[in-house]
């Protein structure tokens, strides 16, 4: 077989070797890990606060990459670098892929929340999330059996009065009347709960056992009818998810409900003298207010509209710790809330990302090729002298040199090494293609 033949078998192998090792670097960079994306911010369900230890995951394409368990209500993660944040992981691939977060409070199932956001490879920002409704439970309590000794008697059929034909009775038939249904009344959660006696000649002070909420009764406030009688005042803390929805504008971080009990009965007075509301605060609740305490305010449910309405409110830093004043002369169902702009809750601008000072776990530091110095290096292939027929000496060929030019920059450190060896592999296959030719054209002489 003359030697001409292996030539294109060899450069198609080498063709092939090339195919295969820019597959793999382009593979190989796709899955590449990068920095982790990180959120933190508000949370909300159906307009309140999320209850700590509900559990917030980033998804891109179904798959959760990274979950974060809230430790305090309304919020998940925090600033500062010593702070734990949501953090989101992801590759080269996952590079402007939508994140959805899945909020899971407990005992439910969970949902998704309105936000969503692109992934950004490094990036940290502030995001405040939200669930429009509130995630169905977990499990369903099985309902009661009936007993079945106390079987019900059907109600009798209604018949009706035979009437002769063409007799007038004078009277409009009417259907029968649909009974309406009775509204189902759902009442509060209660969390803590203190009944105190109300003093006619002396300050009372009333305060819930997880010091949530303080009354503060001045002397003389009762109306002179009561007088001889006993009067007690009952306060609740409530449970943020079964109170009616806040206003559009104000996110609720406690609830309390305030009865007066006259002689042991329930019933609805007028104090004659306001009656001092406070709410001392923690640090996380002030800190949603960020550097404006006027945005926190105490608001009054009014059962007759079915709305909320804002009372002036007075903040206080001493005496410590830090509270909400209102005064108040009839009691009801009282939130306290901080009030957001009309509208999606803003972002805030995403904290830079600090220059790494050593090379990081999750991005392996490839290790530089050599490249060869940029200029042409000329190859001259050797010259063969053939014997013709006649006596006569045959003047030689030309010699025909190959240039191969190396590319006029060194690539950038971490450049893939597969993508290097595809380029050695090409050069080899070029000079391999114009050998060949060269010896074919001289065997013909």
């Amino acid at each position: 077989m003359r030697p001409l033949v292996y030539i294109p078998l060899l450069g198609a192998a080498l063709l092939a070797v090339l195919a295969t090792g820019v597959s793999l670097v382009l593979a190989g960079v796709s899955s590449q890990p990068v920095f982790p994306a990180s959120f933190h911010g508000t949370l909300t369900i159906a307009g309140n606060l999320a209850a700590a230890n509900t559990v917030v995951c980033g998804r891109i394409g179904g798959v959760d990459k990274g979950c974060l368990t809230t430790t305090a209500s309304g919020q998940y993660g925090g600033l500062g670098g010593g702070v734990a944040k949501l953090t989101v992981s992801g590759d080269l691939a996952d590079d402007g892929q939508t994140i959805s977060f899945f909020v899971t409070p407990p005992g439910t199932v969970g949902g998704f929340a309105t936000e969503t956001v692109a992934f950004t490879p490094g990036d940290i920002q502030e995001l405040n999330l939200s669930l429009s409704t509130v995630p169905v439970a977990s499990s369903v309590t099985p309902t009661s059996t009936p007993d079945p000794t106390p079987t019900p008697t059907p109600a009798p059929s209604p018949t009706s009065t035979p009437v002769a034909a063409g007799e007038d009775t004078g009277d409009v038939a009417v259907a029968p009347a649909t009974p309406e249904p009775t509204p189902v009344v759902v009442e509060p959660t209660v969390i803590s709960e203190v009944i105190g006696a109300v003093s006619t000649d002396q300050e009372s002070r009333i305060q819930t056992p997880d010091a949530q909420a303080e009354l503060v009764v001045q002397p003389g406030s009762l109306p002179p009818e009561l007088a001889g009688s006993t009067v007690e005042i009952e306060l609740k803390t409530l449970d943020l998810a079964t109170v009616p929805a806040p206003p559009s504008n104000t996110v609720f971080f406690r609830a309390i409900e305030i009865n007066t009990l006259v002689d042991g009965q329930a019933g609805s007075i007028t104090y004659t003298k306001p009656v001092v509301l406070s709410f001392p605060l923690t640090p996380d609740e002030l800190a949603l207010a960020g550097d404006d305490p006027s945005r926190l305010v105490v608001l009054r449910y009014n059962p007759a509209t079915g709305a909320w309405e804002t009372l002036p409110t007075t903040f206080q830093e001493s005496p410590p710790p830090p509270h909400l004043e209102a005064a108040i002369n009839t009691f009801s169902l009282f939130a306290v809330g901080v009030r957001q702009p009309v509208g999606p809750l803003p972002t805030a601008t995403p904290v830079p990302v600090p220059a790494p000072t050593a090379t990081p776990a999750l991005v392996p530091t490839p290790t530089p090729v050599p490249v060869p110095v940029a200029g042409p290096t000329p190859t001259t292939l050797p010259t063969a002298t053939l014997a013709p027929p006649s006596a006569a000496t045959a003047t030689p060929a030309p010699t025909v040199a190959a240039t191969v030019t190396p590319p006029e920059e060194a690539p950038p450190a971490g450049f893939p090494v597969g993508a290097v060896i595809g380029i050695v592999l090409g050069v080899l296959v070029a000079l391999g293609i114009v050998g060949g030719v060269i010896y074919y054209r001289r065997s013909r002489y």
